[in-house]
């Protein structure tokens, strides 16, 4: 079964969202104060990672529901 996953971008610049687990790898390009998606399996831990206007994120996080992610 699949899920999704949000990234709700609130800053002032564009990114790319990368999502890796679950035997997958996908790069979400958002653009600034955009929405992106991806739908990936549910029940599986990912690290989600990228750059905000400069500034590292990463994160990991087991996902079993939609998961929204927001980033300022």
């Amino acid at each position: 079964q699949r899920t999704s996953v949000m990234i709700d971008n609130k800053s002032n610049c564009n990114m790319v969202i990368t999502i890796k687990g679950g035997g997958l790898e996908k790069k979400i390009p958002v653009g600034k104060q955009k929405l992106g998606h991806a739908m990936v399996n549910r029940n599986q831990q990912y690290t989600i990672s990228g750059k905000v206007c400069g500034k590292n994120y990463r994160s990991t996080k087991y996902i079993t529901d939609s998961y929204t992610i927001t980033l300022k």
